[in-house]
């Protein structure tokens, strides 16, 4: 920023307002060649959310660190939150984050709210004097700011005329607009002083923003092109430049002296000697990059100094990198596979390759390779800017390894077999259930079920697959059902059955008092207990199996009725043989009297006819017995003799 200085003015000139008229129209901004800024003044900036007041002189309104009234002002880098009638906005300064701005809420009278000394300028040289400027209102159609600006020497002489912006619209979206004007300084001055007025008095509107008040010299148009006419060439990276460009400058200037400049990428140098209006640029294999030229131009007698002069359009020369192509393909390729290419960096490609191959897709497909399309493809790659890059990539064709799985085999549930693969140099078996190995080319194969099995075979670059059926056998399975009961001389019929592959052979043995040992159900009358085996056969070759069914036969009770305990050893006991099958059997017996005479669980001794040692008298008594275990609870009551 130019520095700038505030003399000690001791009063606002409000009576000045009287002595003129100001002039109100749009803004009046250069529409020719204007020169480096020799003044801007955009506030500063800073992290913190206010910055510091201005310095004592530039503003008769006061400072507010918090809420601004009418009459204050403060100095933001944002307003969001300020006001809920005001936009929320930043700073104008491009590129500057942290920028500051004037905030201003109009006095409720009219009055100058800024002024400001603006030094450096060059004698008898027409200036554009040019403001940022916002109006905050959103929300209500209030009241508008109306600004003035005018210059006036050191001394309190009015340079030129007033310019007023007339009331500033509001918008729906906050929007910055430029207002300017053009004085031109006296002979001998180098000084002037900035006024700013607001017209419009405040309360319910008239609030701003105020950001990037510039000074800059204004003249006649100055234009630079190429001996053709172009404002702008386009070059690519490592070409010979060789241009003129020629500079046209209109009306105004007496007696113009000129000046070619470079920009070097921190400022604006002079090219030394080079101060008619053409220049010879020429360099070879040009870097990419930007290379900025203009003409700066000025009236002798203030030409010595920059801030006198103005300058023409920048013309660009611009040197634009070749692309950086990324060229690949998805090789090696097996014979019949597709062959994909792929290209990156550019906007255009052009191909070219084995066999004929010629495309201007970006990533062409080459389906149903053969060995001829072996070779290296290039690929011609155009940027946006027109600059060209080649670049190529080889491709390899691969014979695809011969799969050979084996033939298919056949096994019963529970057995295993080698597979075998073979032709290549790496495998993989799927499923892998039932394998011990699904990477290797001779897994050993348990499957619980028929399987069959694929294995790709691959040399590396190419996979082929082939499969083998491994059938597995299901043995016959018998089941002979559960376990039977009967009493002594009943039947009962055996629940058989049988699982496995068609044709099954089944059988029963022992045949014994079986009605059809060749019938899952015959019906079995064993006299006593039997266990008896069923035979399931598959006519495969895988194992036949059997399984065994208990039939528990129980003893019918055959009670005598009558027994003589007389020591002839002859019916000396009361013997029920059958209750030794039954050995948790409750046996009582009573008198006639119906007192309990004898009492026994289990019969391992038969009764002998006495109680408690003593022989009972002849007679007939009465008996209850209760057979355990039992197929099902029954109990046998009767009488018998005692004989002597």
């Amino acid at each position: 920023m130019i520095p700038f200085r505030v003399p000690g003015y001791c009063c606002w000139l409000i009576s000045f307002w009287a002595f003129f008229s100001p002039l109100s129209a749009a803004a009046q901004l250069c529409t020719g060649s204007l020169g480096d800024p020799i003044v801007n003044i955009d506030f500063g900036r800073g992290s913190a959310s206010r910055g510091a007041p201005l310095a004592a002189g530039i503003t008769n309104y006061n400072y507010s660190g918090s809420n601004v009234e009418d009459g204050f002002y403060t100095i933001v880098n944002n307003t969001s939150g300020m006001n809920q009638n005001w936009f929320a906005t930043y700073d104008h300064t491009p590129g500057d984050s942290d920028g500051y701005m004037m905030l201003v809420n109009a006095s409720h009278d009219p009055g100058n709210f800024y002024k400001v000394s603006i030094t450096g300028l060059c004698a008898g040289t027409k200036y554009e004097a040019a403001a940022w400027i916002m109006n905050l209102l959103t929300g209500y159609d209030g009241k508008k700011p109306d600004i003035t600006f005018w210059v006036e020497t050191p001394g309190g002489d009015l340079i030129g005329q007033p310019y007023t912006t007339g009331e500033i619209p509001q918008s729906s979206t906050p929007q910055w607009l430029q207002y300017g004007f053009f004085f031109t300084t006296p002979s001998n001055t180098s000084e002037v002083v900035l006024n700013i007025r607001n017209n419009g008095t405040g309360g319910l509107g008239n609030d701003l923003v105020l950001d990037d008040i510039t000074f800059r010299p204004c003249g006649p148009n100055v234009l630079v092109s190429t001996s053709s006419g172009n404002t702008l060439t386009n070059f690519c990276e490592g070409d010979d430049v060789n241009l003129e460009l020629v500079a046209s400058v209109s009306g105004e200037f007496l007696n113009p002296l000129t000046q070619w400049q470079r920009y070097d990428g921190t400022a604006w140098r002079d090219v030394t000697g080079e101060v008619t209006d053409r220049l010879q640029v020429s360099f070879a294999d040009a870097p990419p990059g930007n290379y900025l030229y203009r003409l700066s131009v000025g009236e002798p007698a203030t030409f010595g100094s920059e801030r006198c002069r103005i300058n023409s359009n920048v013309f660009t020369i611009a040197v634009n990198p070749k692309p950086v192509p990324t060229v690949r393909n998805d090789g090696p390729v097996c014979y019949g596979d597709n062959l994909a290419l792929a290209a990156q960096g550019g906007t255009l490609y052009k191909w070219t390759g084995p066999n004929g191959f010629v495309s201007s897709e970006q990533s062409p497909v080459i389906r149903n390779i053969t060995a001829a399309a072996a070779g290296v493809y290039q690929v011609t790659v155009t940027s946006a800017a027109g600059c060209i890059q080649t670049d190529q990539t080889m491709v390899e064709v691969v014979s695809p390894p011969v799969a050979n799985a084996g033939d298919d085999v056949t096994i019963c549930i529970g057995g295993s077999t080698a597979l075998h693969a073979k032709g290549g140099t790496s495998y993989k078996w799927v499923p892998s259930v039932g394998l011990s190995d699904a990477n290797s080319p001779d897994p050993i194969a348990t499957p619980l079920q028929t399987t069959a099995y694929t294995v790709s075979v691959s040399n590396g670059a190419c996979s082929v697959s082939d499969e083998v059926l491994v059938t597995v056998l299901q043995p016959a399975i018998a089941n002979a059902g559960s376990d039977k009961v009967i009493i002594e001389g009943d039947s009962v019929m055996l629940e058989g059955e049988v699982t496995g592959p068609a044709g099954l052979r089944y059988y029963w043995t022992p045949s014994d008092y079986l009605d059809d040992p060749a019938s899952l159900r015959p019906k079995a009358s064993p006299p006593s207990d039997m266990l008896y085996t069923l035979h399931a056969e598959s006519n495969n070759q895988c194992t036949s199996t059997s399984e065994e069914v208990f039939v528990k036969v129980f003893k019918k009770l055959i009670i005598p009725n009558t027994f003589s305990p007389n020591g002839d050893g002859v019916n000396d006991v009361w013997n029920i043989e059958a209750l030794a099958f039954y050995p948790q059997s409750d046996i009582k017996v009573y008198n006639r009297y119906g007192s309990l005479v004898f009492s026994e669980t289990g019969y391992l001794k038969p009764w002998d006819g006495k109680l408690n040692g003593q022989d009972l008298p002849p007679g007939v008594y009465y008996y209850v017995i209760s057979p355990k275990p039992r197929l099902k609870p029954e109990v046998y009551r009767g009488w018998v003799i005692i004989a002597k």
